[in-house]
């Protein structure tokens, strides 16, 4: 093999490699620039376990809304944390991310709170955003 081809060689390994590592690169990064809090009536009411795992009715909710854009699926969970709350569940799509709080309580414990996320084994990385 000549200099070039063994050069193109380790490029294209390198790349493979870092690819299948799991690590996320700079641009599959999320990334959010805004966000929302909605507080809405929920028809038919959610049924969702609390805190302590005991399963409740919930006919209101705060529908909290960030928005910018992630990554493309992969094989590494996205984690977005509300101070040190983990959000439990969350939608996303093209615009960004949804999620619920149900309990007021919860939402005044967390107003003010930096968010962050955590890509698979990464550490936490701060949004940049502080929950209204």
């Amino acid at each position: 093999m000549n200099m070039m081809t063994r050069l193109s060689a380790a490029v294209l390994l390198l790349t493979l490699a870092l690819a299948s590592s799991g690590l996320a690169q700079p641009w599959d990064r999320p990334r959010f620039h805004d966000i929302k809090v909605e507080r809405k009536t929920l028809e038919p009411p959610a049924q969702v376990r609390d805190a302590q795992g005991q399963l409740r009715e919930y006919r209101e909710a705060f529908v909290v809304r960030l928005a910018g854009t992630l990554p493309p699926p992969r094989d590494m969970a996205l984690e977005i944390f509300i101070g040190d709350w983990r959000v439990p569940e969350y939608r996303g799509d093209a615009e960004g991310i949804t999620f619920r709080i149900y309990e007021p309580e919860l939402l005044g414990r967390l107003k003010g709170k930096e968010l962050s996320y955590r890509l698979g084994p990464e550490p936490l990385r701060a949004i940049g955003l502080k929950l209204p």
